[in-house]
């Protein structure tokens, strides 16, 4: 597996995880499926009081 492709998938994983934090509380945020997309998301739930799993945060902000 490239790095290109490890970065993708943890990316992919990241992105359902933060969704299904998100929905689970009730809160329904579009994000495109990128990096900026994640931090969206994270910064969703943070702004909402959620607390957001913080390899979610971490890998947000390295992806960034």
């Amino acid at each position: 597996m490239t790095v290109a492709e490890r970065h993708r998938r943890q990316l992919e994983e990241a992105l359902i995880r933060a969704q299904a934090t998100l929905v689970a509380a009730g809160i329904e945020v579009r994000a495109e499926p990128s990096e900026l997309g994640l931090a969206r998301l994270i910064v969703a739930g943070e702004h909402a009081s959620l607390a957001m799993s913080k390899d979610l945060v971490a890998l947000a902000t390295r992806l960034l």
